[in-house]
């Protein structure tokens, strides 16, 4: 009796639910809800991907518009060298902007100083980095030994800080600078230190400080209280100080180091009773000398003599005897323009230099072009490492 009534229970509801097994629709209600879970799952997989996807979005555009603000955008790695033994090296572009060119003194196994145009590592303040180039240390000497020169500066010299004021230098050394045993090298010490600086445009003198405070005299005779100029100071000469007295000037004059480097260097003078119109003249001629020291020499043709001069809009205007032509060689042609250009830097407000012959343009005999004015270069006896 009790399995009849179950027979027409179970008959009914399958009539009224139109012929289905009720368990079916647990069956679905189930497979829905697994569904649900997985599309749930997927959609926070997909959400965290799309986050990370967009941070990593976020920061490349950061990057980029770091990039695009400093100039420095990275480049493609298709594009990257690589070196000789096969590490990659930096974009040649890269490596232009870690360096700046920089003109500093250093002295070579004679004592003379010699000017030279390097690249050196950018630092903050370049100034300071110039002059840090020329303190003797084991790097400096590596770098400056195939050049055949050395660090001028003494061991241990550091650079306690430059404050540049309405064209001053104030330099602040420590105590170290003071190291040295010669006369020599305290006249090459603070000259070089003094041509250095002014090197900068922006710089037109130099005041010394020693640990803070300032130094009176030296251990010979030199005198570093005054600001020191390129006016009153003396390079590659018996004394650090010019005469007030006298009008100094530099000529520029060729030497051979080692069989294989040829330099320019500045060789100060001093005269009396030469006006600053009549200098260009004394400068002609002392080039057209032969120098005192055998080691040195000028490319100047003897008996050279400077007819006049005058300077307009910048330009230094130089009219030469016919002797400028005695000479054969296209070397000695391009040294020639040098010695003149570079000695003819010190005139002030001269950028350019015309070069007249007996009162007429003409071209030299190895053919360079003197038709228009020659500017004067920045760098002096430039090297690359």
């Amino acid at each position: 009796m009790k399995n009849f009534f179950c027979f027409l229970l179970i008959a009914g509801t399958t009539i009224i639910t139109g012929c289905q097994n009720p368990l079916n629709g647990i069956d679905k209600v189930q497979t829905h809800i697994e569904n649900v879970d997985s599309l749930k799952d997927e959609n926070i997989l997909k959400a965290e991907e799309y986050k990370e996807t967009s941070e990593s979005n976020n920061a490349a555009a950061k990057d980029n518009s770091k990039n695009s603000y400093t100039g420095e955008a990275e480049k493609d790695k298709s594009k990257e060298k690589t070196s000789v033994n096969g590490s990659t090296d930096l974009n040649d572009d890269n490596k232009v902007k870690e360096v700046i060119s920089v003109t500093a003194y250093y002295r070579d196994s004679d004592g003379l100083l010699i000017p030279v145009t390097r690249n050196i590592k950018k630092e903050e303040g370049v100034a300071k980095a110039a002059i840090r180039s020329m303190i003797d240390n084991e790097v400096n000497r590596e770098v400056l030994k195939p050049l055949g020169l050395v660090p001028v500066l003494p061991e241990g010299t550091e650079v306690l800080g430059i404050n540049i004021v309405d064209g001053i230098a104030i330099i602040d050394l420590n105590n170290k600078v003071l190291d040295y045993k010669t006369e020599q090298d305290e006249r090459n010490i603070f000259s070089a230190i003094v041509y250095t600086l002014t090197e900068f445009k922006t710089i037109n003198g130099v005041q010394f400080l020693i640990n803070g405070y300032e130094k009176k005299e030296l251990k010979y005779s030199g005198n570093i209280s005054n600001i020191m100029t390129r006016d009153n100071t003396l390079i590659n000469s018996d004394r650090l100080n010019a005469d007030s007295k006298t009008m100094k000037f530099d000529v520029y004059l060729y030497k051979y180091l080692e069989n294989k480097h040829e330099y320019l260097l500045p060789i100060s003078m001093e005269y009396i009773g030469v006006t600053k119109d009549l200098l260009p003249v004394q400068i002609v001629r002392t080039l057209a000398k032969e120098p005192k020291d055998p080691k040195l020499y000028t490319q100047m043709p003897e008996n050279v003599e400077l007819i006049g001069s005058k300077v307009d809009d910048k330009v230094l205007t130089l009219d030469f005897s016919k002797e400028i032509k005695n000479y054969g060689g296209n070397s000695r042609e391009e040294g020639l323009l040098k010695q003149i250009l570079y000695t003819m830097k010190q005139i002030k407000g001269v950028e350019k230099v015309e070069i007249l012959i007996e009162g007429e343009k003409d071209d030299l005999p190895e053919g360079t072009d003197i038709s228009s004015a020659l500017r004067i270069p920045d760098g002096i006896n430039r090297v690359s490492e």
